[in-house]
C-alpha cells in the first residue's frame, strides 16, 4: 500500500514537473517574441519614421537632415507641381529647390533688398484671398492649415515664401536691363525623317519651289503642316546654336542647309529679317528665364554647399513623402 501511494505520489510530482517545464518553456517563447517583435517596432520605427541621420545636406554652414528634406519634398509636392511626374527624382528636385532657396535668401538681397516677415504676409493674404485689413485669427487660420498640411515648421515656411519673392524681384531687376528691341528672323521649316530626302527637299527650294507648298507635301511635322511651316519671328540668341549659326548671314527668301535634330532632318528658310524689331512678352519672359537662370549658377558657385545622401537614406524621404502626401490627400 505505501508502494501504490508512493507510485502515485512520484506520477503526481512528475505531472507537475512537466507542467512547470511546459509553463517555463512557454513563458520563454512569449518572451522571445516579445523581444523580437520589440526588434521590429524599433527596425520599422527607424526606417519607416526616425530620420536616419542628422544631416545630409550643408548650405553655407545651415544643416538640412533627412527630415527637413522630406518636409520641403512633400510641400514641393502638394503646393508646387512636383508629384506630377510620380516619385522618380523627387528627392534630386527638392535637394535642388533647398540649394536654391538658400541661394536666393543669401546672395539676393545685395541686388534687391532684403524680404522680412511682414511682406511674406502680405503675399500670403495674397494667396488666401484676404484683404489686408482682414482679421488677423483668419490669417492664421489659414497659414496654420497649410502648416498642417505640409508639416512645415512656420519659419520653414516663411524662408520658402521669402526666397520666392527675392526670385521675382530678381527676375525683375535683369528683366530690366533688357532692350525692347533686337534683330529678329521669321523662320519656316520643313522636317524630314530621311537626310536623302531632306536634300532633295533643300534643291527644290533652291530651284525655286514655293516652300510652303513643299511643307504641305512633305513634311514630317504634322502639327506644323497648318502653318505652312511658319515658325514665328526669333531673337538669334533664343534659337538651338545649330539653328543660329545657319540662319545668321541668310538674307530673307535664303534656305539653310541640312540640320540633324535627333531622329529627323530639317531646312529653314528665313522668311523675313528685320534688324530692329519689338519684343513681345514671349520672347521678354525667356530671355529674362535665361538671365535669371545664369545668375543663379553665378551666385551658387559662389556658396558652400556639401551633400552626402544615401540610397537608403532616399528611399526613407521618398516614403516619407508618399506617407505625408496620401495622408493630405485622403483627408
Amino acid at each position: 500500500m505505501a508502494r501504490e501511494k508512493q507510485s502515485a505520489l512520484s506520477r503526481r510530482e512528475q505531472r507537475e514537473a512537466a507542467d512547470r517545464r511546459q509553463r517555463l518553456i512557454t513563458t520563454g517563447v512569449i518572451g522571445a517574441l516579445a523581444v523580437v517583435g520589440g526588434i521590429i517596432a524599433v527596425g520599422l520605427y527607424v526606417t519607416q519614421y526616425q530620420a536616419p541621420r542628422a544631416h545630409v545636406l550643408t548650405v553655407e554652414g545651415r544643416d538640412y537632415s533627412t527630415s527637413d528634406v522630406a518636409r520641403r519634398g512633400t510641400y514641393y509636392a502638394l503646393f508646387e507641381g512636383g508629384y506630377q511626374q510620380g516619385t522618380a527624382g523627387l528627392v534630386s528636385a527638392t535637394v535642388a529647390l533647398l540649394v536654391d532657396d538658400e541661394v536666393y535668401r543669401r546672395r539676393a538681397p545685395a541686388l534687391v533688398g532684403a524680404v522680412g516677415d511682414a511682406e511674406v504676409e502680405q503675399d500670403l493674404r495674397a494667396r488666401y484671398g484676404l484683404e489686408d485689413s482682414a482679421d488677423r485669427k483668419q490669417f492664421a487660420d489659414s497659414l496654420q492649415a497649410e502648416l498642417r498640411n505640409s508639416g512645415l515648421s512656420q519659419q520653414e515656411y516663411y524662408d520658402i515664401i521669402a526666397a520666392r519673392l527675392l526670385r521675382a524681384r530678381v527676375a525683375e531687376s535683369l528683366r530690366e536691363t533688357l532692350s525692347p528691341i533686337a534683330e529678329q528672323v521669321r523662320l519656316a521649316r520643313i522636317r524630314l525623317v530621311g537626310s536623302g530626302e531632306a536634300e532633295e527637299v533643300r534643291e527644290l527650294a533652291l530651284g525655286g519651289a514655293d516652300f510652303a507648298e513643299l511643307v504641305l507635301e512633305r513634311t514630317a511635322d504634322s502639327d506644323n503642316r497648318e502653318n505652312e511651316g511658319d515658325l514665328g519671328w526669333f531673337m538669334l540668341e533664343l534659337l538651338d546654336a545649330e539653328v543660329a549659326e545657319a540662319v545668321t548671314d541668310l538674307e530673307a527668301g535664303a534656305v539653310t542647309a541640312v540640320i540633324p535634330s535627333g531622329l529627323f532632318f530639317d531646312v529653314y528658310i528665313v522668311w523675313e529679317r528685320e534688324p530692329e524689331r519689338e519684343l513681345d512678352e514671349a520672347q521678354t519672359a525667356e530671355l529674362t528665364g535665361r538671365l535669371l537662370n545664369d545668375w543663379r549658377e553665378q551666385e551658387r558657385a559662389l556658396v558652400a554647399i556639401t551633400f552626402d545622401l544615401s540610397i537608403g537614406e532616399e528611399e526613407w524621404i521618398v516614403n516619407r513623402v508618399v506617407g505625408d502626401v496620401s495622408a493630405v490627400l485622403d483627408q
